[in-house]
């Protein structure tokens, strides 16, 4: 049986943030057409569970617009909820790749 792979992805206006769940491998790459269509293969091969991207600002439209394309299960989220959920496990740092995982 394998285990459920979620992927989180921390998205910046040049970059984003991918974490291959909690404790898995954390890459940075550029938020640009030809880096999110590499990444999307990779994902495909993985068949997460879910894609989750937190809404900024319209920064992640490209990403959710690519991933889609390839037919990856995305979920964007509301980033103040995310931060009220990374606060009630008790995680009080702040950083783009705390975000992205």
């Amino acid at each position: 049986m394998t285990e459920a792979v979620w992927i989180g992805i921390d998205v910046a206006k040049d970059r984003l943030d991918v974490a291959w769940g909690s404790c898995g491998e954390l890459r940075s790459l550029r938020n640009e057409t030809a880096g999110l269509e590499a990444l999307g293969l990779e994902l495909s091969a993985v068949a997460p569970v879910g894609i989750v991207l937190e809404a900024s600002g319209g920064y992640e439209k490209l990403a959710v617009a690519v991933l889609a394309r390839q037919r990856l299960p995305l979920v964007v989220i509301n980033p103040r909820r995310l931060r009220a959920f990374a606060q009630a496990q008790g995680e009080a740092a702040k950083t783009d790749a705390i975000d992205a995982r």
